[in-house]
């Protein structure tokens, strides 16, 4: 009996690493091909900065940026700022993880065994607002840059949430693929962002 359980801990643990591995060389996939992605459209919008793709908290005012300079020109010229508006939520989870835990009033919730943490309430909204901005930003630049491939909204959404475990470099790797093809039906503005 304790050969079989030792053998079983062996392959749940040869699992688990496994598993882990797969998952980090998924999001290591889907930061380099959303970054990516993100790097050349804004490179052929002349949007300026285009760097910040690929650092870290500032992809998400990339992707704003790229956002905004669509409707800038279905606008004609009106600026939507929608990239303060995604660096500001993608910003919330950093500034609330630490932050909370040395608040007094989370040391006095943790003396009485409250339960709800403001923190955690405050950083998982502000998650889920992530993705839903991040959703809306992919399926405006799906729809200049591949508007012939309807599937590539759809299949972000789902890999985004649903599959997220499965395959998270979808995603990015369809803004990638739509990043090859120019916008198409708009007019050409100066950017002064």
């Amino acid at each position: 009996m304790q050969e079989m359980t030792n053998c079983f801990g062996i392959v749940l643990w040869i699992f688990l690493m496994i598993l882990f591995m797969y998952l980090s060389i998924s999001f290591i996939l889907a930061y380099v091909f959303g970054a990516l992605g993100a790097y050349r459209i804004m490179e052929k919008r002349n949007i300026p900065n285009a760097f910040l793709a690929w650092i870290p908290v500032t992809n998400m005012w990339a992707l704003g940026s790229i956002y905004d300079d669509i409707k800038k020109k279905e606008d004609n010229g009106k600026d939507p700022k929608f990239r303060i508006i995604m660096l500001v939520v993608n910003l919330v989870p950093v500034l609330f993880s630490n932050s909370l835990n040395s608040n007094p009033f989370y040391q006095f919730q943790g003396s009485i065994h409250f339960s709800f943490n403001i923190g955690y309430g405050v950083t998982s909204a502000a998650l889920i607002a992530q993705i839903v901005l991040y959703l809306i930003c992919l399926k405006t630049i799906f729809e200049k840059h591949a508007p012939n491939k309807s599937s590539y909204f759809t299949l972000s959404v789902l890999f985004s949430t649903v599959f997220v475990l499965v395959a998270p470099f979808i995603p990015g790797l369809l803004l990638y693929k739509a990043s090859k093809n120019d916008p198409e039906n708009e007019k050409k503005f100066q950017h002064n962002m």
